[in-house]
């Protein structure tokens, strides 16, 4: 088989290298030593640079340096800096063996792919299939001055980043916003899913907090599959709705809840005994006096002054007292105190209860509800014998609000017609009582002009089953 080495051909190129021009075939093996051009040149043997020749069985030809190939003029340059190696479908470059079934394997130390486009023109990488070259596509748009990178998925537009920075999927449009995700249909979601069992966590941070695992704001799922919103820095968290704050959980833990705010605690079910506000107080101290407090101030308050508090006070080992506070000018002052035994201490100068004013006449049956108060006046004088049916309201029967043993004591003042005007007997939720009197049943009362005051008392001794006390006095 004949050998053709490059430098041994004649009329070389002003660069120093050997051209070859017009010689088309080469019957043998062809050794390039130097810098060689050649037109329209086919070897059909093997093809080596330096002297270091590869064949494999299927034919492969690999050159210790690169090959340049211009289609155009159909002119191939060897030069020195790179390998390359052409297998039935399959190109390599820097390394004989491709990797896989890689149609394309470019190997070096750092390997570079470049699509440089002339100035104002975009680059295209087309991942589609023959039918359709463009159905998958990475762009770099370099046309104008927005400049930005394209990314297609079956002919469409799917993500973006543009020349900012800001990365938009399912937009094209990020707003300034680094990451912006969208959905033409359904929901747009974000997920990030450990692929074990352990925490999945999403880290806000910038160069104030640090970049580490406890450093900015945290939203973690567990392993234990348990939520957290953590804030590492000391510094308070906020909360808004509708562009307004609604609550602050300062950097102490001290939670505000704005005043344009309500707060609904939504409860369990009936009978159930679930917490649905717990407040504790995680000092360990066992003296008494122990005090876990709510407290109410008054908006941009200081901090130093308390307006009404709600305590618990420890007074012994488990036992504990319920007190209620509020201001008398500055001081906080107790008003009333709930005991462990259930005794009720009031520190007032007045007890107020509220009452209520009847105008009808008190003649037969007629409905009293105590909901609107224990002590009745009745004030225009009574035209006839008459009968009270008790009842809470309309929606609620005493029957209901009360518990067996339970007692209530309302209180009637009657203006008087006459003295055969009187009520012997009485009604609890529709049926008939008949109530024990001080001193016999009532036959008759003052006369007009006067006012009668019975006063009841009315015990709950089972299901709708009540006994009723009354004392009558008349007051002219």
């Amino acid at each position: 088989m004949s050998e053709i080495r490059a430098n041994q051909i004649q009329n070389p190129a002003q660069d120093g290298g050997p051209v070859m021009v017009g010689l088309t075939t080469v019957s043998g093996d062809l050794h390039v030593t130097g810098f060689g051009t050649f037109l329209g040149l086919t070897v059909t043997g093997i093809a080596t640079y330096e002297d270091v020749r590869h064949v494999d069985a299927l034919g492969l030809s690999t050159f210790r340096e690169g090959l340049e190939s211009n289609t155009v003029s159909g002119v191939s340059t060897f030069y020195r800096g790179t390998n390359l190696a052409v297998n039935t479908g399959q190109v390599s470059i820097g390394t004989a063996v491709p990797s896989g079934a890689a149609e394309l394997t470019i190997r070096g130390d750092n390997p570079e792919l470049a699509l440089v486009s002339n100035a104002q023109f975009s680059s295209f990488l087309l991942m589609g299939d023959t039918a359709d070259p463009d159905n998958g596509m990475i762009e770099y748009d370099n046309t104008n001055s927005d400049k930005r990178m394209r990314f297609i998925v079956n002919a469409n537009e799917r993500m973006r980043i543009d020349n900012s920075g800001n990365v938009g999927v399912g937009t094209v449009n990020p707003n300034n916003a680094v990451l912006q995700v969208e959905s033409d249909t359904g929901t747009a979601r974000v997920k990030f899913r450990s692929g074990d069992s352990n925490a999945s966590a999403l880290y806000l941070q910038n160069v104030t907090t640090g970049d580490g695992d406890s450093d900015g704001l945290k939203l973690e799922l567990g392993g234990d599959e348990e939520a957290y919103i953590w804030m590492h820095e000391n510094a308070d968290m906020n909360f808004g709705t509708n562009n307004t704050s609604r609550m602050v959980i300062d950097k102490d833990g001290i939670v505000s809840v704005a005043h344009t705010t309500n707060v609904n605690i939504t409860g369990a079910a009936n009978g159930s005994t679930t917490e649905v506000l717990r407040v504790d107080n995680n000092n360990s101290n066992s003296n008494d006096n122990l005090t876990t407090r709510i407290a109410y101030r008054r908006s941009g308050n200081s901090g130093t002054q308390l307006y009404t508090t709600l305590d618990s006070v420890r007074t012994g080992t488990h036992d504990t007292d319920f007190v209620i506070s509020n201001n008398v000018g500055t001081v906080l002052t107790e008003r009333l105190r709930i005991s462990a035994q259930g005794t009720f201490k009031f520190n007032n100068g007045a007890l107020i209860e509220h009452g209520d004013t009847l105008t009808a006449a008190r003649n037969g049956t007629q409905t009293i509800d105590l909901s609107s108060g224990m002590v009745i006046r009745c004030s225009t004088a009574s035209a006839g014998t008459w009968k009270p049916n008790f009842r809470v309201d309309s929606n609620i029967s005493l029957n209901t609000a009360m518990n067996d043993n339970d007692i209530i004591s309302p209180t009637m003042i009657v203006a008087k017609g006459a003295t055969t005007h009187f009520s012997n007997t009485i009604q609890i939720d529709g049926s008939d009582v008949t109530p024990e009197f001080l001193g016999g049943a009532p036959t008759d009362g003052g006369g007009s002009g006067t006012f009668d005051i019975y006063s009841y008392t009315i015990m709950k001794t089972g299901d709708a089953a009540f006994v009723a006390f009354c004392s009558v006095n008349t007051y002219e």
